[in-house]
């Protein structure tokens, strides 16, 4: 929400920082684990210079976030940035309280696919065998 990030805006505020740090300190605990970023917008349109869109928006915050995580000690190879702009919204997008819940991030946590049973199969699908 907007604790984060102002509206339209990518640059993290100063308590987004410390809280992305401190939640860069618990997923450094996490083993086997890719940290995907998500950034969400609201549904109200952008068009600037920096972001002609809200996909764009989207995607500069999770960079931002990204950038935290790397930077409070989360190793680089685990994470992943992604938007989803204003196309999963978690609230209504009528009301003022709505729109501020949609503009968010999330992070998930993406298990380690090969451990899934199958996973054999599918990379041997994948390599033409």
């Amino acid at each position: 929400t907007d604790i984060l990030f102002p509206p339209g805006k990518d640059a993290l505020s100063k308590e987004g920082v410390t809280a992305i740090s401190e939640v860069a300190k618990v997923l450094q605990l996490v083993e086997g684990r890719q940290v995907q970023v998500a950034g969400h917008t609201d549904n109200v349109p952008i068009k600037n210079a920096k972001f002609p869109t809200n996909w764009h928006l989207g995607a500069a915050r999770a960079i931002a976030v990204t950038k935290i995580l790397i930077d409070s000690g989360l190793d680089a190879d685990r994470v992943s940035a992604s938007s989803y702009a204003d196309t999963r919204p978690a609230d209504t997008n009528r009301t003022k309280e709505g729109r501020s819940r949609n503009r968010r991030i999330e992070l998930i946590l993406v298990p380690d696919l090969s451990l899934l049973p199958g996973s054999e199969e599918l990379k041997n699908f994948a390599d033409g065998q």
